[in-house]
C-alpha cells in the first residue's frame, strides 16, 4: 500500500470537530420534543482545501391530538465534506409527518420535507423537495406488510439566476 505522502491528488483526511447541547420535554402523551444546538468545523489536513464551519440544529416535537394520531415536526442539519475533499456541505432539512392508526393492525403515514444543501463550492447549492404516503398493516405480531410512494424534486439554486 502506497504511503499517503506519495498519493496523487490532494489528500481526503479531515477532522471534523462539533459541540453541541440540547434539552428535551416531555409532557405525558400528548406533547414530547428535544432540540440539540451546536456548531460544527470542516478542517481539512490538506492546505489548499477550503475549510468550512456551520451552526447545526437537530429538533423533534411530536403532538398526539388524539389517541392514534402522531404530528412529527423535525429539524436537521447535517455537515459532510465532499468525495474530493476539496469542499464541504452544510444540509438543512426539515419534515412534517402524519401517522394515524385505522385499526390496531392498520397504520397510514404521510410526510412531506424540504431541504436545502449549502455547498462551499460557488453555485453548486440544491433545494430537495418530498412528499411521501405509506401504510403498514400486521400480519401478526411478528409480520407486517408495508407499502409507501415518495416523489422527490431536486431544484438547482444559482445566485446568478
Amino acid at each position: 500500500m502506497p504511503d499517503p505522502s506519495e498519493r496523487d491528488g490532494p489528500s481526503r483526511d479531515a477532522w471534523l470537530p462539533a459541540l453541541r447541547t440540547g434539552v428535551a420535554l416531555d409532557l405525558r402523551d400528548k406533547l414530547k420534543g428535544e432540540i440539540a444546538v451546536g456548531y460544527a468545523w470542516y478542517l481539512p489536513d490538506d492546505e489548499a482545501a477550503r475549510t468550512a464551519s456551520a451552526t447545526t440544529l437537530d429538533a423533534s416535537l411530536v403532538w398526539s391530538p388524539q389517541r392514534g394520531t402522531d404530528v412529527t415536526l423535525t429539524g436537521r442539519t447535517s455537515f459532510e465534506p465532499e468525495l474530493t475533499g476539496q469542499s464541504a456541505t452544510t444540509n438543512y432539512e426539515t419534515s412534517l409527518a402524519i401517522a394515524h392508526s385505522l385499526s390496531a393492525r392498520t397504520t397510514l403515514t404521510a410526510a412531506a420535507s424540504f431541504g436545502y444543501e449549502d455547498s462551499t463550492v460557488s453555485d453548486e447549492d440544491k433545494m430537495l423537495l418530498s412528499g411521501e404516503a405509506g401504510f403498514t398493516y400486521w400480519l401478526n405480531r411478528q409480520f407486517a406488510l408495508t407499502g409507501s410512494y415518495e416523489h422527490r424534486r431536486s431544484f438547482a439554486v444559482v445566485e446568478s439566476d
